[in-house]
């Protein structure tokens, strides 16, 4: 877009109109950047004396006074958000029934993106960033928020590990404000693929089954890491002779599955059975499968997995894809099976009687 700034009012050229914006005791400094909505100034706050980010969304010709009252309602929700990993908003603003800005804190960071071609990064780094990835998008979620544009250019490094979430709402203007938890759930499984690699990524199962769940993808990565992390402590226990406590890590990897039905238990048996982990420890697994699928079969809608599958359709399709992971782990822990896995599942059948 172009533009001309004259002290405290900008000027914005949109599809050859001219919109003049201007902001009570608020002058503007400089461009930052835009989108495909919006524009994003530097500006500085005359009565509290603050530099400060102001944002600006411009409605087209053809939106409707419908879609702009939609967008302002989106706006003041996300002014509403109060969390120390989003950036913060001050106030929001409406001009000329058609344009939006937000008043913001500025912020002085690296782009993820930029960090992580940059910076030897270490998994307990990666681990700390995605754990506030998913304090923040929690908490958004919780008060009915998407973000809509969730990749790693909208996540800034601030100091050694802390990050800061940009770009709440940058699709106001756009159709996506109606599937934005399809979208959400999307850019969530895109940047955790991003961030940790496809290792990491391979553990999550029946991605179909999670979009339109953003809280779910959330609790699924969440699952993932941990899992991660007990394999690893699986691997330093067995290496140094500790049956007990590799045996508890195992125990908690097979609750683990037991909580989350997203996650690729084959893959799981393939890294332990990697590091050389006797079938001992597999056995956990299995019974953890089997745990699994007793509580999908069950249908509790107060548990918190099932919960979040209402009509018999979609747990027919969990149940299925358990069963099928259940026969991936039965053939791995015994390749006899392979041979025989109607025998499989009357076997199955049997330790869930």
């Amino acid at each position: 877009m172009n533009y001309s700034i004259n002290g405290n009012v900008v000027t914005i050229d949109r599809d050859a109109i001219l919109i003049e914006i201007s902001i009570d005791n608020i002058k503007f400094i400089d461009y930052l950047g835009e989108g495909a909505n919006s524009i994003v100034f530097r500006g500085f706050d005359e009565l509290l004396e603050r530099d400060i980010a102001i944002k600006i969304w411009i409605s087209k010709l053809s939106d409707t006074r419908d879609k702009y009252i939609q967008a302002l309602r989106e706006a003041k929700k996300i002014a509403s958000l109060k969390h120390h990993n989003i950036v913060d908003v001050y106030h929001a603003n409406s001009h000329h029934q058609s344009t939006i800005s937000l008043e913001m804190e500025l912020i002085k960071g690296t782009t993820l993106r930029e960090y992580l071609k940059s910076n030897k990064i270490s998994m307990r780094f990666l681990n700390k960033i995605w754990h506030q990835i998913f304090d923040a998008m929690s908490y958004s979620y919780q008060k009915g928020i998407y973000h809509g544009d969730l990749h790693d250019r909208n996540i800034l490094i601030i100091g050694d590990s802390d990050i800061k979430i940009l770009d709440f709402g940058t699709s106001l203007f756009s159709s996506r404000i109606s599937n934005s938890e399809n979208r959400d759930s999307k850019l969530l499984l895109k940047l955790f693929e991003k961030i940790f690699g496809k290792d990491h990524s391979l553990l999550i199962k029946n991605k179909s089954l999670l979009i339109g769940k953003p809280e779910m993808v959330l609790n699924a990565t969440k699952s993932v890491l941990f899992a991660f992390e007990r394999i690893a402590l699986l691997k330093n226990y067995f290496d140094n002779n500790s049956e007990h406590l590799a045996s508890s890590a195992a125990l908690d990897i097979s609750g683990c599955i037991s909580e989350c039905p997203f996650l690729d238990v084959s893959v799981i048996i393939s890294i332990i059975r990697e590091q050389m982990v006797s079938d001992h420890y597999v056995n956990v697994f299995l019974n953890g499968c089997i745990n699994m699928l007793k509580l999908v079969k069950s249908h509790n809608p107060h548990d918190g997995v099932v919960g979040y599958f209402c009509d018999e359709s979609s747990i027919d399709s969990l149940v299925e894809a358990v069963n099928i992971l259940l026969i991936e782990v039965m053939c791995l822990h015994n390749k006899m099976y392979e041979k025989d896995k109607a025998n499989y599942l009357s076997n199955t059948h049997n330790l869930l009687a």
